[in-house]
């Protein structure tokens, strides 16, 4: 018998599950600490996952809803919901896997290992910000639950600090929500997002971008009033009279991640210098024999595509371990090969695959446009809309008839000046309880899909 325990039921755990199902496992125990499989893809309700997998545009509950779909009837696959892994000690060949949950402690003992157990993100503290302690200060991961899962604004005034990625997307999401974004600051000199996240997030809606810069005090007593600001130099120091100040009611927090990986090291795994994630070798195998880690517990990526990839061989590895078989070695692939930086106004990136191809368009004598940069034929057909009206597909939350958020994206592509009121129209949606369908309290706009 070959039992695999994957620890995390993200992304990563989810294609561990599949790639040790797939390498012939007698039974796989996916251990999650949250009430459902799915991880953080469960409050990611943009788009954009999927494209190199699936080779189309998915929200995040979508793809986790097809990844679960995938393996979830297999009677190998076992599921542990609500439950921790605190600790994990060798027993003979294999392990003893030490699981909480509201039932009570258990050791299970398993032949081989998964650990996916993702990343968490750094907070105030660790980012060492002066000032008092108000309310109105978040990460982006928890203002990211709070709008998309809870349904709730915590604030209507928002600076973020931070241009990753997540960073960018949230300041779009709250923009469509009826927030005001005062800024997006910093530290470094360029973005760490993705050029056409840069396009779509913020210059789409006129939100300012400053970069070397960062908060350097914290105003409030009670609620957060302001934050002050300061240019920093080649150190990313702080120069003090360069100070200003942003009025607002919240900071958001995006300022990276650190790999969740205290029981691999607690076991005697070893670590990365000053990275803080887990060291493998090529079989995404820890230095402890038949525990093996993926996804971003091992390192951040970039997409989630690659989370899965990644995730599956270590599944398999773990499977091919336990029964004696030999391991697959994995080929690092580069993350992304998409364009970082601070596009230009004018730049327009394509959205239609994870390439994110900068197109260049020239108007000719002849009225004709001149496309050129796009590395497949769509690339074109984008380029040409965005220079007669921009479009996208929206991506919200509405409420069923017991009040729970559902996430939903448009049926068809809006307007960027038309995001906002169709945002506000999904508040108001009618139910068609026979068919299941959504429709919204808009004429000649798209209805919604369901994206569950």
């Amino acid at each position: 018998m070959s039992e695999i325990i994957v620890v995390g039921g993200g992304a990563a755990g989810i294609a561990a599950a599949h790639g040790a199902l797939d390498a012939g496992a007698d039974n796989v125990y996916v251990i999650e600490r949250e009430e459902g499989l799915g991880g953080i893809l469960r409050q990611c309700i943009h788009d954009g996952f999927g494209l190199s997998k699936y080779k189309k545009s998915m929200t995040g509950p979508e793809y986790a809803a097809r990844e679960i779909d995938e393996i979830i009837t297999d009677k190998r696959f076992h599921q542990k919901t609500c439950a921790s892994v605190t600790d994990i000690r060798k027993a003979g060949k294999g392990y003893l896997v030490c699981i909480q949950s509201p039932e009570g402690l258990i050791w299970q003992k398993a032949d081989s290992v998964v650990f996916a157990t993702g990343c968490r993100e750094k907070t105030r503290g660790m980012l060492m910000l002066p000032g008092s302690r108000p309310t109105g200060v978040y990460t982006a991961g928890l203002m990211q639950k709070l709008v998309n899962i809870q349904n709730i604004l915590p604030g209507r005034k928002i600076v973020v600090l931070g241009s990753g990625d997540i960073g960018l997307i949230m300041a779009r999401r709250l923009h469509l929500e009826g927030a005001e974004i005062m800024a997006v600051l910093e530290v470094m000199k360029d973005s760490g997002g993705l050029s056409r996240n840069i396009r779509q997030c913020l210059q789409d809606f006129d939100i300012p971008l400053y970069t070397s810069c960062t908060v350097s005090k914290i105003i409030g007593k009670n609620r957060v009033e302001a934050v002050e600001v300061c240019d920093v130099d080649d150190h990313l120091r702080i120069i003090p009279d360069t100070a200003w100040r942003i009025a607002c009611d919240t900071l958001i927090l995006s300022a990276g991640l650190i790999p969740e990986n205290d029981v691999l090291v607690s076991a005697g795994a070893c670590v990365n210098d000053k990275k803080q994630t887990i060291k493998t070798d090529s079989f995404l195998q820890t230095t402890l024999e038949g525990i093996f880690a993926c996804g971003n517990s091992r390192c951040v990526h970039d997409l989630v595509d690659r989370v899965s990839e990644e995730g599956y061989y270590a599944g398999r590895n773990a499977a091919a371990y336990a029964r004696g078989k030999n391991l697959i070695e994995v080929v690092e692939k580069i993350t992304i090969n998409a364009e970082k930086g601070i596009p230009q106004k004018k730049d327009i990136f394509c959205i239609l695959c994870p390439k994110g191809c900068r197109i260049e368009t020239v108007q000719g004598n002849n009225r004709k446009l001149c496309v050129t940069g796009n590395k497949c034929p769509r690339g074109i057909q984008f380029a040409e809309q965005e220079m007669t009206e921009p479009m996208r597909i929206v991506t919200t939350t509405v409420k069923d008839d017991n009040g729970k958020l559902i996430p939903v994206r448009s049926s068809g592509m809006i307007p960027i000046n038309k995001m906002v009121k169709y945002v506000e129209g999904c508040k108001e949606v009618i139910f068609d309880k026979n068919s299941g369908n959504i429709k919204i309290a808009l004429e000649n706009f798209p209805d919604v899909i369901v994206c569950r």
